[in-house]
């Protein structure tokens, strides 16, 4: 090894470590800050009896989310927009619910739902009435 090359060697095996140093230093660090999640949870029910309501489907307006109740008649809609959400709630044979929630960004609201049972519905059509005149 040539003693006036060393100089060149040892610059040269500086430059790379501060070039390591920078290059690892400019990179993106884990942030420790929590996710913050604003969600809207709740339960539907029937609005006659009380019990769960399985299988009823919740949706946001307009549509970012769609959820199915399950047995306990629980839901949960993860990652919502904070402000005013509209949530709408389905299921054969009830009546449709709507409701207004608002929240704040990382905030939980709970929005219970009732439905109520469609009653029968009386149908006529003219063409089947027959009116007798009993004698």
């Amino acid at each position: 090894m040539k003693m006036k090359n060393l100089p060149k060697k040892i610059h040269l095996i500086i430059l790379v470590i501060v070039l390591a140093i920078l290059y690892y230093s400019c990179k993106e660090a884990p942030s420790d800050a929590p996710e913050i999640i604003t969600k809207i949870t709740g339960k539907v029910t029937d609005g006659q009896t009380n019990e769960a309501l399985a299988g009823a489907q919740i949706t946001t307006n307009p549509v970012t989310s769609s959820v199915i109740t399950g047995e306990d008649g629980n839901y949960t809609i993860p990652n919502v927009s904070p402000g005013q959400n509209i949530i709408t709630c389905l299921k054969d044979v009830y009546d449709e619910n709507t409701y207004i929630v608002n929240d704040s960004e990382g905030q939980t609201v709970a929005a219970d739902m009732q439905l109520i049972k469609l009653g029968p519905e009386l149908s006529v059509s003219v063409q089947n009435l027959e009116f007798d005149v009993a004698n």
